[in-house]
């Protein structure tokens, strides 16, 4: 969700961070070397430190403060960690029989992975891209992947690259739909609802 933030408070906030770091490193080498550490290096010493543990803490709570105030999801973007089950038409066979699929995300402040299977086979994200409309309370998740059919169905279904993008329902269901395009000029059509908020039982390893 790092990359939700406007580009420009991303830099202000990379420059700062440098500048602190450095400067604690700074104050560091002084202190080992029994030199004089000046009060501005010092103030950074502390902030570096103080900044390395909010990161860590926020990382870790934010799932609880979404929960608690779920407005955020509205002002950030919503929590799309866990385990989601639907139906995937695809018109590899023509959509003539839905398959069954389960995904798996998981989602942090500063990451997010994507995982599918099938019967068939599974999938995992190489890139995720989070969009946000937030006026439009509009959230997507736009994700690109390698697909890895079973060993047995290889030889009519070759390991390939995809892209999926999957829109957030509106509304309290907890659905996501989209569609995705392969390298084998196949595409489809996903509908999940999530089942649990944690990835459990997971077997697209």
């Amino acid at each position: 969700m790092w990359l939700l933030l406007p580009p420009r408070l991303r830099l202000a906030v990379v420059i700062a961070t440098s500048m602190v770091t450095l400067a604690g490193l700074q104050a560091a080498t002084d202190w080992r070397t029994g030199e004089e550490v000046p009060a501005y290096k010092l103030v950074s010493a502390v902030v570096f430190i103080v900044g390395t543990v909010l990161v860590f803490v926020a990382n870790a709570a934010w799932r609880p403060l979404w929960k608690r105030w779920p407005v955020l999801g509205s002002l950030i973007y919503p929590d799309l960690n866990g385990t989601w089950t639907g139906t995937l038409v695809t018109s590899w066979d023509d959509g003539s029989e839905p398959r069954q699929i389960t995904i798996w995300v998981k989602q942090s402040l500063f990451s997010t992975s994507v995982r599918s299977a099938t019967v068939e086979g599974g999938a995992k994200s190489t890139r995720v891209f989070l969009e946000a409309d937030r006026d439009a309370e509009d959230f997507a998740i736009w994700y690109s992947y390698r697909g890895t059919p079973n060993g047995q169905l290889r030889r009519r279904s070759p390991e390939h690259e995809g892209v999926c993008r999957l829109e957030l329902a509106a509304g309290p269901d907890q659905r996501l739909t989209g569609s995705y395009f392969t390298s084998r000029h196949t595409s489809g059509h996903l509908d999940v609802t999530r089942v649990s908020p944690d990835r459990v039982a997971e077997q697209a390893q």
